[in-house]
Protein backbone atom coordinates (compact mmCIF):
# COMPACT_ATOMS: atom_id res chain seq x y z
CA UNK A 1 0.00 0.00 0.00
CA UNK A 2 0.89 3.68 -0.13
CA UNK A 3 1.48 6.10 2.72
CA UNK A 4 -1.62 6.93 4.80
CA UNK A 5 -4.00 9.44 3.34
CA UNK A 6 -6.56 11.36 5.42
CA UNK A 7 -9.23 13.33 3.57
CA UNK A 8 -12.60 14.82 4.42
CA UNK A 9 -15.93 15.27 2.69
CA UNK A 10 -16.44 18.69 4.29
CA UNK A 11 -17.69 21.39 1.94
CA UNK A 12 -16.58 24.92 2.71
CA UNK A 13 -19.19 27.51 3.55
CA UNK A 14 -16.79 30.22 4.71
CA UNK A 15 -13.12 30.08 5.72
CA UNK A 16 -11.81 33.56 4.93
CA UNK A 17 -13.11 36.33 7.21
CA UNK A 18 -11.04 39.07 5.58
CA UNK A 19 -13.90 41.60 5.73
CA UNK A 20 -17.40 42.09 7.10
CA UNK A 21 -18.89 41.91 3.60
CA UNK A 22 -21.84 39.53 3.57
CA UNK A 23 -22.23 39.67 7.34
CA UNK A 24 -25.21 41.18 9.15
CA UNK A 25 -25.12 42.10 12.82
CA UNK A 26 -28.07 40.70 14.79
CA UNK A 27 -29.50 42.49 17.79
CA UNK A 28 -27.89 45.78 16.85
CA UNK A 29 -24.31 46.96 17.03
CA UNK A 30 -23.32 46.58 13.39
CA UNK A 31 -20.39 48.88 14.02
CA UNK A 32 -19.12 46.34 16.49
CA UNK A 33 -18.39 43.69 13.84
CA UNK A 34 -14.67 43.26 13.36
CA UNK A 35 -13.07 41.39 10.43
CA UNK A 36 -10.44 40.41 9.70
CA UNK A 37 -9.61 39.53 13.28
CA UNK A 38 -6.03 38.24 13.03
CA UNK A 39 -5.20 37.64 16.71
CA UNK A 40 -7.58 34.97 18.00
CA UNK A 41 -8.42 32.81 14.95
CA UNK A 42 -8.51 28.99 15.17
CA UNK A 43 -8.40 28.17 11.43
CA UNK A 44 -6.59 29.82 8.55
CA UNK A 45 -5.34 33.28 9.40
CA UNK A 46 -8.38 35.31 10.47
CA UNK A 47 -11.89 35.23 11.93
CA UNK A 48 -14.72 37.63 12.77
CA UNK A 49 -15.77 38.88 16.19
CA UNK A 50 -18.34 41.18 17.74
CA UNK A 51 -18.11 43.79 20.47
CA UNK A 52 -19.47 43.43 24.00
CA UNK A 53 -23.09 43.61 25.09
CA UNK A 54 -25.21 42.95 28.19
CA UNK A 55 -28.72 41.73 28.88
CA UNK A 56 -29.40 41.08 25.21
CA UNK A 57 -29.15 38.53 22.40
CA UNK A 58 -26.66 39.54 19.74
CA UNK A 59 -24.60 37.88 17.04
CA UNK A 60 -23.96 37.83 13.32
CA UNK A 61 -25.15 35.91 10.28
CA UNK A 62 -23.57 35.43 6.85
CA UNK A 63 -25.23 35.44 3.45
CA UNK A 64 -23.93 32.64 1.20
CA UNK A 65 -25.60 34.28 -1.80
CA UNK A 66 -27.82 31.28 -2.49
CA UNK A 67 -29.29 28.16 -0.96
CA UNK A 68 -26.88 25.39 0.09
CA UNK A 69 -27.54 21.64 -0.15
CA UNK A 70 -26.55 19.63 2.91
CA UNK A 71 -26.69 15.86 2.47
CA UNK A 72 -28.89 13.73 4.70
CA UNK A 73 -27.11 12.86 7.93
CA UNK A 74 -24.49 15.58 7.50
CA UNK A 75 -24.15 18.66 9.64
CA UNK A 76 -22.78 22.19 9.77
CA UNK A 77 -19.44 22.44 11.61
CA UNK A 78 -18.93 25.96 12.97
CA UNK A 79 -16.05 27.17 15.14
CA UNK A 80 -17.23 29.45 17.95
CA UNK A 81 -15.69 31.18 20.94
CA UNK A 82 -17.10 33.36 23.71
CA UNK A 83 -14.48 34.78 26.02
CA UNK A 84 -16.76 35.55 29.00
CA UNK A 85 -18.66 32.25 29.29
CA UNK A 86 -19.98 32.76 32.82
CA UNK A 87 -22.08 35.72 31.62
CA UNK A 88 -24.05 33.50 29.23
CA UNK A 89 -27.48 32.08 29.84
CA UNK A 90 -27.52 28.35 30.52
CA UNK A 91 -27.69 26.09 27.47
CA UNK A 92 -31.40 25.28 27.67
CA UNK A 93 -32.09 29.03 27.70
CA UNK A 94 -29.99 29.65 24.60
CA UNK A 95 -26.60 30.77 25.87
CA UNK A 96 -24.92 30.18 22.48
CA UNK A 97 -27.01 29.48 19.39
CA UNK A 98 -26.21 28.35 15.85
CA UNK A 99 -28.41 30.02 13.23
CA UNK A 100 -29.44 28.74 9.78
CA UNK A 101 -32.13 30.30 7.63
CA UNK A 102 -33.13 32.03 4.43
CA UNK A 103 -33.11 35.70 5.54
CA UNK A 104 -31.51 37.86 8.21
CA UNK A 105 -34.98 37.98 9.73
CA UNK A 106 -35.95 34.34 9.16
CA UNK A 107 -33.75 31.63 10.68
CA UNK A 108 -33.86 28.64 13.01
CA UNK A 109 -31.91 28.61 16.27
CA UNK A 110 -30.18 25.58 17.82
CA UNK A 111 -28.90 25.93 21.38
CA UNK A 112 -25.40 24.43 21.57
CA UNK A 113 -23.74 25.80 24.74
CA UNK A 114 -24.41 27.80 27.87
CA UNK A 115 -22.76 28.85 31.10
CA UNK A 116 -23.58 25.43 32.56
CA UNK A 117 -21.94 23.42 29.74
CA UNK A 118 -19.20 25.86 28.70
CA UNK A 119 -17.84 27.04 32.02
CA UNK A 120 -14.21 27.37 30.91
CA UNK A 121 -14.86 28.91 27.53
CA UNK A 122 -12.48 28.59 24.58
CA UNK A 123 -12.87 27.47 20.98
CA UNK A 124 -15.32 24.68 20.26
CA UNK A 125 -16.70 23.28 17.02
CA UNK A 126 -20.50 23.38 17.13
CA UNK A 127 -22.22 20.67 15.10
CA UNK A 128 -25.80 21.10 13.85
CA UNK A 129 -27.84 18.99 11.44
CA UNK A 130 -30.41 21.43 9.98
CA UNK A 131 -32.99 18.63 9.71
CA UNK A 132 -33.01 18.19 13.49
CA UNK A 133 -35.69 20.16 15.33
CA UNK A 134 -34.48 23.62 16.31
CA UNK A 135 -35.01 25.00 19.80
CA UNK A 136 -36.75 28.08 18.45
CA UNK A 137 -36.80 30.36 15.42
CA UNK A 138 -36.96 33.96 14.35
CA UNK A 139 -39.55 34.91 11.74
CA UNK A 140 -40.79 32.25 9.33
CA UNK A 141 -37.77 30.48 7.82
CA UNK A 142 -38.22 28.33 4.73
CA UNK A 143 -36.25 25.22 3.75
CA UNK A 144 -33.67 27.34 1.89
CA UNK A 145 -30.32 27.21 3.72
CA UNK A 146 -28.64 30.46 2.72
CA UNK A 147 -27.74 32.32 5.92
CA UNK A 148 -25.40 30.84 8.55
CA UNK A 149 -24.29 32.39 11.80
CA UNK A 150 -24.45 32.37 15.59
CA UNK A 151 -25.53 34.52 18.48
CA UNK A 152 -25.22 34.63 22.25
CA UNK A 153 -27.76 35.50 24.95
CA UNK A 154 -26.68 37.33 28.11
CA UNK A 155 -29.59 37.32 30.58
CA UNK A 156 -28.23 40.00 32.95
CA UNK A 157 -26.19 43.17 32.86
CA UNK A 158 -23.22 41.35 34.37
CA UNK A 159 -21.57 40.82 31.02
CA UNK A 160 -18.31 41.96 29.47
CA UNK A 161 -17.91 45.71 29.07
CA UNK A 162 -15.01 45.82 26.67
CA UNK A 163 -13.44 43.97 23.78
CA UNK A 164 -14.91 41.60 21.21
CA UNK A 165 -15.95 38.51 23.21
CA UNK A 166 -18.03 36.66 20.58
CA UNK A 167 -16.03 35.06 17.75
CA UNK A 168 -16.86 32.95 14.68
CA UNK A 169 -14.31 31.20 12.52
CA UNK A 170 -14.51 28.64 9.71
CA UNK A 171 -17.76 26.85 8.99
CA UNK A 172 -18.40 23.95 6.64
CA UNK A 173 -20.84 21.10 6.16
CA UNK A 174 -20.23 17.36 5.92
CA UNK A 175 -19.27 14.69 8.40
CA UNK A 176 -16.61 12.19 7.24
CA UNK A 177 -12.87 11.60 7.40
CA UNK A 178 -11.86 9.02 4.78
CA UNK A 179 -8.65 7.08 5.44
CA UNK A 180 -6.76 5.00 2.88
CA UNK A 181 -3.22 3.69 2.55
CA UNK A 182 -0.83 2.61 5.27
CA UNK A 183 2.21 0.38 5.10
CA UNK A 184 4.93 -1.20 7.25
CA UNK A 185 6.47 1.42 9.56
CA UNK A 186 3.90 3.94 8.35
CA UNK A 187 0.45 2.60 9.14
CA UNK A 188 -2.65 4.78 9.27
CA UNK A 189 -3.25 5.74 12.91
CA UNK A 190 -5.42 7.81 15.21
CA UNK A 191 -2.38 10.03 15.73
CA UNK A 192 -2.01 10.66 12.01
CA UNK A 193 -5.71 11.38 11.61
CA UNK A 194 -5.74 13.91 14.46
CA UNK A 195 -2.54 15.57 13.22
CA UNK A 196 -4.13 16.14 9.82
CA UNK A 197 -7.41 17.30 11.34
CA UNK A 198 -5.66 19.74 13.68
CA UNK A 199 -3.43 21.65 11.29
CA UNK A 200 -4.31 25.35 11.22
CA UNK A 201 -5.11 25.07 7.54
CA UNK A 202 -7.68 22.33 8.25
CA UNK A 203 -9.26 22.42 11.72
CA UNK A 204 -11.98 20.10 10.47
CA UNK A 205 -13.43 19.56 13.95
CA UNK A 206 -14.15 15.87 13.29
CA UNK A 207 -11.29 14.14 15.14
CA UNK A 208 -9.09 16.36 17.27
CA UNK A 209 -6.40 15.80 19.87
CA UNK A 210 -7.34 16.80 23.43
CA UNK A 211 -5.63 16.35 26.78
CA UNK A 212 -5.43 12.62 27.47
CA UNK A 213 -6.69 11.47 24.09
CA UNK A 214 -8.95 12.46 21.22
CA UNK A 215 -12.42 13.92 20.67
CA UNK A 216 -14.54 12.64 17.80
CA UNK A 217 -17.71 14.11 16.29
CA UNK A 218 -18.58 12.66 12.90
CA UNK A 219 -17.80 9.55 10.92
CA UNK A 220 -14.50 7.76 10.29
CA UNK A 221 -14.31 5.64 7.14
CA UNK A 222 -11.51 3.09 7.48
CA UNK A 223 -10.89 2.36 3.82
CA UNK A 224 -13.02 3.18 0.78
CA UNK A 225 -14.44 1.26 -2.13
CA UNK A 226 -11.58 2.51 -4.29
CA UNK A 227 -8.79 2.20 -1.75
CA UNK A 228 -7.98 -0.08 1.17
CA UNK A 229 -6.48 1.01 4.48
CA UNK A 230 -3.93 -0.61 6.79
CA UNK A 231 -4.79 1.03 10.10
CA UNK A 232 -2.90 -0.14 13.22
CA UNK A 233 -2.79 1.67 16.52
CA UNK A 234 -2.70 0.98 20.25
CA UNK A 235 -3.08 2.58 23.69
CA UNK A 236 -5.49 5.34 22.64
CA UNK A 237 -8.38 7.00 24.52
CA UNK A 238 -11.17 8.41 22.37
CA UNK A 239 -14.22 10.32 23.55
CA UNK A 240 -17.27 10.59 21.30
CA UNK A 241 -18.54 14.14 21.74
CA UNK A 242 -21.85 14.96 23.37
CA UNK A 243 -23.38 16.37 20.20
CA UNK A 244 -27.11 16.96 20.61
CA UNK A 245 -28.30 18.54 17.36
CA UNK A 246 -27.65 15.54 15.10
CA UNK A 247 -29.30 12.21 14.27
CA UNK A 248 -28.62 8.97 16.16
CA UNK A 249 -26.30 7.55 13.51
CA UNK A 250 -24.13 10.64 13.16
CA UNK A 251 -21.08 9.35 15.03
CA UNK A 252 -19.71 6.18 13.44
CA UNK A 253 -16.77 4.01 12.41
CA UNK A 254 -17.14 2.07 9.15
CA UNK A 255 -14.68 -0.43 7.66
CA UNK A 256 -14.72 -0.57 3.86
CA UNK A 257 -12.87 -2.63 1.23
CA UNK A 258 -12.19 -6.36 1.79
CA UNK A 259 -8.45 -5.69 1.41
CA UNK A 260 -8.40 -3.35 4.39
CA UNK A 261 -6.88 -4.26 7.74
CA UNK A 262 -7.75 -2.64 11.06
CA UNK A 263 -5.80 -3.57 14.22
CA UNK A 264 -6.72 -1.91 17.53
CA UNK A 265 -4.91 -2.86 20.75
CA UNK A 266 -5.91 -1.35 24.09
CA UNK A 267 -8.07 1.24 22.40
CA UNK A 268 -10.72 2.74 24.67
CA UNK A 269 -13.71 4.56 23.23
CA UNK A 270 -16.44 6.13 25.37
CA UNK A 271 -19.53 8.08 24.40
CA UNK A 272 -20.09 11.29 26.36
CA UNK A 273 -23.70 11.82 25.27
CA UNK A 274 -26.86 9.91 24.47
CA UNK A 275 -28.11 11.38 21.18
CA UNK A 276 -25.44 9.82 18.95
CA UNK A 277 -23.37 7.33 20.93
CA UNK A 278 -21.28 5.96 18.09
CA UNK A 279 -21.53 2.81 15.98
CA UNK A 280 -18.96 0.42 14.49
CA UNK A 281 -19.79 -1.50 11.32
CA UNK A 282 -17.75 -3.80 9.10
CA UNK A 283 -19.50 -3.19 5.80
CA UNK A 284 -16.93 -5.27 3.91
CA UNK A 285 -15.32 -8.46 5.20
CA UNK A 286 -11.96 -6.85 5.90
CA UNK A 287 -9.45 -8.17 8.45
CA UNK A 288 -10.32 -6.61 11.81
CA UNK A 289 -8.39 -7.40 15.00
CA UNK A 290 -9.31 -5.88 18.35
CA UNK A 291 -7.41 -6.88 21.49
CA UNK A 292 -7.86 -5.59 25.03
CA UNK A 293 -10.18 -2.81 23.89
CA UNK A 294 -12.92 -1.21 25.98
CA UNK A 295 -16.07 0.33 24.51
CA UNK A 296 -18.31 2.23 26.91
CA UNK A 297 -21.84 3.59 26.42
CA UNK A 298 -21.66 3.26 22.64
CA UNK A 299 -24.39 2.11 20.28
CA UNK A 300 -24.33 -0.90 17.93
CA UNK A 301 -21.42 -3.00 16.60
CA UNK A 302 -21.59 -5.14 13.47
CA UNK A 303 -18.84 -7.53 12.41
CA UNK A 304 -18.17 -10.15 9.73
CA UNK A 305 -16.29 -13.46 9.64
CA UNK A 306 -12.80 -11.92 9.28
CA UNK A 307 -13.18 -10.00 12.53
CA UNK A 308 -11.40 -11.29 15.65
CA UNK A 309 -12.18 -9.71 19.02
CA UNK A 310 -9.96 -10.74 21.94
CA UNK A 311 -10.09 -9.84 25.65
CA UNK A 312 -12.31 -6.82 25.02
CA UNK A 313 -15.15 -5.29 27.00
CA UNK A 314 -18.42 -3.81 25.72
CA UNK A 315 -19.89 -1.89 28.65
CA UNK A 316 -23.46 -0.58 28.39
CA UNK A 317 -23.31 -0.71 24.60
CA UNK A 318 -25.98 -1.57 22.05
CA UNK A 319 -26.47 -4.79 20.10
CA UNK A 320 -23.45 -6.66 18.74
CA UNK A 321 -24.14 -8.45 15.45
CA UNK A 322 -21.58 -11.25 15.26
CA UNK A 323 -22.01 -12.64 11.71
CA UNK A 324 -19.33 -15.25 12.27
CA UNK A 325 -16.76 -13.03 14.00
CA UNK A 326 -14.53 -14.67 16.62
CA UNK A 327 -14.95 -13.52 20.24
CA UNK A 328 -12.53 -14.85 22.85
CA UNK A 329 -12.05 -13.70 26.43
CA UNK A 330 -14.58 -10.87 26.11
CA UNK A 331 -17.06 -9.29 28.54
CA UNK A 332 -20.44 -8.05 27.34
CA UNK A 333 -21.50 -5.99 30.32
CA UNK A 334 -25.06 -4.71 30.79
CA UNK A 335 -26.01 -4.28 27.16
CA UNK A 336 -28.66 -1.64 26.52
CA UNK A 337 -30.21 -3.70 23.69
CA UNK A 338 -32.99 -6.28 23.76
CA UNK A 339 -30.31 -8.81 22.77
CA UNK A 340 -26.69 -8.19 23.68
CA UNK A 341 -25.41 -10.28 20.77
CA UNK A 342 -27.08 -11.69 17.67
CA UNK A 343 -24.95 -14.72 16.82
CA UNK A 344 -24.80 -16.78 13.65
CA UNK A 345 -21.99 -19.11 14.84
CA UNK A 346 -21.73 -19.69 18.58
CA UNK A 347 -18.86 -22.14 18.12
CA UNK A 348 -16.38 -19.23 17.70
CA UNK A 349 -17.54 -17.44 20.85
CA UNK A 350 -15.39 -18.75 23.70
CA UNK A 351 -14.39 -17.80 27.24
CA UNK A 352 -16.82 -14.88 27.15
CA UNK A 353 -19.03 -13.46 29.90
CA UNK A 354 -22.46 -11.91 29.41
CA UNK A 355 -23.70 -9.74 32.29
CA UNK A 356 -27.37 -8.78 32.28
CA UNK A 357 -28.61 -5.24 32.80
CA UNK A 358 -31.88 -6.72 34.06
CA UNK A 359 -33.58 -6.78 30.66
CA UNK A 360 -32.68 -8.30 27.31
CA UNK A 361 -31.21 -11.61 26.15
CA UNK A 362 -27.52 -12.44 26.27
CA UNK A 363 -27.27 -14.28 22.94
CA UNK A 364 -29.97 -14.52 20.29
CA UNK A 365 -29.57 -17.12 17.56
CA UNK A 366 -30.01 -20.91 17.14
CA UNK A 367 -32.34 -20.27 14.24
CA UNK A 368 -32.53 -23.89 13.09
CA UNK A 369 -32.93 -27.17 14.94
CA UNK A 370 -29.70 -29.06 15.54
CA UNK A 371 -26.71 -29.41 17.83
CA UNK A 372 -24.83 -26.44 19.28
CA UNK A 373 -21.91 -26.06 21.68
CA UNK A 374 -21.25 -23.16 24.04
CA UNK A 375 -17.59 -23.07 25.04
CA UNK A 376 -16.81 -21.47 28.41
CA UNK A 377 -19.60 -18.89 28.07
CA UNK A 378 -20.85 -17.51 31.38
CA UNK A 379 -24.20 -15.79 31.89
CA UNK A 380 -24.58 -13.59 34.98
CA UNK A 381 -27.69 -11.86 36.28
CA UNK A 382 -30.15 -13.34 33.76
CA UNK A 383 -33.55 -14.80 34.64
CA UNK A 384 -33.43 -17.75 37.00
CA UNK A 385 -34.60 -21.21 36.01
CA UNK A 386 -34.12 -22.93 32.69
CA UNK A 387 -37.03 -22.07 30.43
CA UNK A 388 -38.76 -18.69 30.55
CA UNK A 389 -40.41 -15.91 28.57
CA UNK A 390 -39.35 -12.79 30.51
CA UNK A 391 -37.05 -11.47 27.77
CA UNK A 392 -34.14 -11.55 30.23
CA UNK A 393 -33.06 -15.12 29.51
CA UNK A 394 -29.43 -15.95 28.81
CA UNK A 395 -30.19 -17.20 25.31
CA UNK A 396 -33.03 -16.70 22.87
CA UNK A 397 -33.59 -19.70 20.61
CA UNK A 398 -35.20 -18.66 17.33
CA UNK A 399 -35.93 -22.16 15.98
CA UNK A 400 -39.70 -22.59 16.01
CA UNK A 401 -39.77 -26.37 15.64
CA UNK A 402 -37.62 -29.47 15.98
CA UNK A 403 -35.04 -30.17 18.66
CA UNK A 404 -32.18 -27.90 19.71
CA UNK A 405 -29.42 -29.68 21.67
CA UNK A 406 -27.00 -27.36 23.44
CA UNK A 407 -23.83 -28.69 25.06
CA UNK A 408 -22.06 -26.54 27.64
CA UNK A 409 -18.28 -27.06 27.66
CA UNK A 410 -15.55 -25.64 29.84
CA UNK A 411 -16.25 -23.21 32.67
CA UNK A 412 -19.55 -21.89 31.35
CA UNK A 413 -22.80 -22.25 33.26
CA UNK A 414 -26.22 -23.50 32.14
CA UNK A 415 -28.13 -20.45 30.85
CA UNK A 416 -31.83 -19.80 31.06
CA UNK A 417 -33.49 -19.77 27.66
CA UNK A 418 -36.54 -18.57 25.75
CA UNK A 419 -37.54 -20.73 22.82
CA UNK A 420 -39.66 -19.70 19.84
CA UNK A 421 -41.09 -23.23 19.74
CA UNK A 422 -38.27 -25.73 19.40
CA UNK A 423 -37.78 -28.41 22.05
CA UNK A 424 -34.57 -27.61 23.91
CA UNK A 425 -32.14 -29.91 25.72
CA UNK A 426 -29.13 -28.44 27.53
CA UNK A 427 -26.32 -30.57 28.91
CA UNK A 428 -23.40 -29.07 30.77
CA UNK A 429 -19.78 -30.19 30.58
CA UNK A 430 -20.67 -33.75 29.71
CA UNK A 431 -18.24 -36.52 30.57
CA UNK A 432 -18.71 -40.24 30.12
CA UNK A 433 -18.39 -43.66 31.66
CA UNK A 434 -16.81 -45.89 29.06
CA UNK A 435 -16.50 -49.65 29.58
CA UNK A 436 -14.68 -51.71 26.95
CA UNK A 437 -13.77 -55.39 26.52
CA UNK A 438 -17.26 -56.47 27.59
CA UNK A 439 -18.77 -59.82 26.92
CA UNK A 440 -21.75 -59.23 24.68
CA UNK A 441 -25.05 -59.45 26.53
CA UNK A 442 -23.69 -58.10 29.84
CA UNK A 443 -26.20 -56.41 32.16
CA UNK A 444 -24.82 -53.09 33.48
CA UNK A 445 -26.12 -50.90 36.33
CA UNK A 446 -24.84 -47.65 37.86
CA UNK A 447 -25.86 -46.81 41.47
CA UNK A 448 -25.24 -43.94 43.83
CA UNK A 449 -23.55 -44.52 47.18
CA UNK A 450 -25.05 -44.07 49.60
CA UNK A 451 -28.70 -44.31 48.66
CA UNK A 452 -28.44 -47.12 46.12
CA UNK A 453 -30.36 -45.07 43.57
CA UNK A 454 -29.93 -46.44 40.08
CA UNK A 455 -28.74 -43.72 37.72
CA UNK A 456 -28.73 -45.76 34.54
CA UNK A 457 -28.40 -49.29 33.24
CA UNK A 458 -28.73 -51.65 30.34
CA UNK A 459 -30.02 -55.22 30.20
CA UNK A 460 -27.82 -56.45 27.38
CA UNK A 461 -24.67 -54.70 26.15
CA UNK A 462 -22.46 -55.01 23.13
CA UNK A 463 -18.69 -55.29 23.59
CA UNK A 464 -18.50 -51.69 24.87
CA UNK A 465 -20.85 -49.29 26.63
CA UNK A 466 -20.92 -45.48 27.14
CA UNK A 467 -23.05 -43.25 29.33
CA UNK A 468 -22.74 -39.43 29.49
CA UNK A 469 -23.13 -37.47 32.71
CA UNK A 470 -22.73 -33.98 34.16
CA UNK A 471 -19.80 -33.95 36.61
CA UNK A 472 -20.85 -33.39 40.24
CA UNK A 473 -18.35 -35.67 42.06
CA UNK A 474 -21.14 -37.98 43.27
CA UNK A 475 -19.97 -41.37 44.61
CA UNK A 476 -21.13 -44.35 42.55
CA UNK A 477 -20.52 -48.02 41.94
CA UNK A 478 -21.06 -50.09 38.78
CA UNK A 479 -22.15 -53.70 38.48
CA UNK A 480 -21.58 -56.12 35.59
CA UNK A 481 -23.78 -59.23 35.44
CA UNK A 482 -23.55 -61.90 32.79
CA UNK A 483 -24.87 -65.47 33.14
CA UNK A 484 -21.90 -67.84 33.13
CA UNK A 485 -19.51 -65.13 34.33
CA UNK A 486 -18.58 -63.93 37.78
CA UNK A 487 -20.54 -60.93 39.05
CA UNK A 488 -18.34 -57.75 39.14
CA UNK A 489 -18.75 -54.60 41.24
CA UNK A 490 -16.52 -51.51 40.71
CA UNK A 491 -16.44 -49.38 43.89
CA UNK A 492 -14.83 -46.05 44.81
CA UNK A 493 -15.87 -44.24 41.64
CA UNK A 494 -17.02 -40.60 41.35
CA UNK A 495 -18.76 -38.67 38.59
CA UNK A 496 -15.77 -36.36 38.16
CA UNK A 497 -14.70 -34.03 35.39
CA UNK A 498 -12.07 -36.57 34.37
CA UNK A 499 -14.56 -39.15 33.17
CA UNK A 500 -14.43 -42.88 33.91
CA UNK A 501 -12.82 -45.49 31.68
CA UNK A 502 -12.89 -49.20 32.56
CA UNK A 503 -11.46 -52.19 30.74
CA UNK A 504 -13.67 -55.08 31.83
CA UNK A 505 -12.04 -58.38 32.89
CA UNK A 506 -14.95 -60.74 33.13
CA UNK A 507 -14.06 -64.29 34.27
CA UNK A 508 -16.06 -67.38 33.56
CA UNK A 509 -17.92 -68.71 36.61
CA UNK A 510 -16.93 -72.38 36.65
CA UNK A 511 -19.41 -73.08 39.42
CA UNK A 512 -22.17 -71.73 37.23
CA UNK A 513 -21.05 -73.84 34.32
CA UNK A 514 -20.63 -77.04 36.45
CA UNK A 515 -23.24 -76.96 39.23
CA UNK A 516 -22.76 -79.40 42.18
Amino acid sequence: MAVPWYATDLTTLLLDMSSTTGWTALGGGAAGLNAPETDVFIQGSNCIDKSYWTNKTKGMIYNMGGGQTIASGDAVYMWLNYTAPNSLAIEISGGIQVLIGNLTTAFKQWYVKGSDTYAYGGWFCAVVDPTVDANTQTGSPTSTLQYFGAQAYLPTTAGPTKGYPFIIDAFRHGRVINITGGQVSDYATFVGMASTNDTTANRWGIFQAIDGGYLMQGKINLGQAGGAVDFRDSNRNISIANVKKVTAGFNAFEVLNVSSRVDWTNVQIAALGIVSKGTFVATDNATINKDTCVFTDMSTFSYLANSTILNSTYRRCGQITQSGATFTGCVIDKSTATKAMVASDVSVITDTTFISSGTGYGIEGFSTAGNYTLNSITFTGYAAGVSGTSGNEGIHILASSGVVNISINGTGNVPSYHTAGATVYITANQKSIYISNLVSGTEIHVYTTPGLTELTGIESSSTSWTWSYTPDDSSIFITLIKPGYKWIRYDGLTLSSSGISIIATQQADLGYSNPV
